[in-house]
């Protein structure tokens, strides 16, 4: 049973790292709040998101884009870390291909993650961090 523990632990930590850096931050940096809407304000996270998951490394995710994007930016809002995942998914939306994030954006992406990553690690319990840490 411990060995379960642990090995989901270990599991739910590289689930999340990999999705913040090879998807989750890809798509980083532009759902305010909101998901797919008018042309002006249009959020790119969910159509960064879904061109990501055609990547090759692309980690899974639970139910639509959308719903994705939302969680990302409820992550990112309550981390107080909004405005590095604004600039994170908008460095990612700007690229020809999103599956060069990782090293492109990378410079927005882990200052993102990191930002998420720190709140998360003094604030273990708050609800924004359950797939954080």
């Amino acid at each position: 049973m411990v060995g379960f523990t642990a090995w989901d632990a270990v599991r739910r930590a590289s689930a999340r790292a990999g999705a913040l850096l090879v998807l989750g931050v890809l798509l980083t940096g532009a759902c305010a709040g909101k998901s797919s809407g008018d042309d002006a304000q249009s959020d790119p996270c969910p159509d960064v998101c879904t061109k990501g998951m055609k990547c090759p490394s692309a980690p899974a995710i639970q139910g639509t884009c959308d719903d994705f994007c939302l969680g990302q930016d409820y992550v990112a809002e309550n981390t107080g870390c909004h405005d590095l995942y604004l600039k994170s998914t908008a460095c990612t939306a700007k690229l020809s291909d999103v599956c060069t994030a990782q090293t492109d954006c990378r410079t927005e992406i882990l200052a993102a993650y990191t930002c998420e990553h720190n709140y998360c690690a003094a604030h273990p319990s708050s609800d924004a961090c359950v797939n954080v840490m």
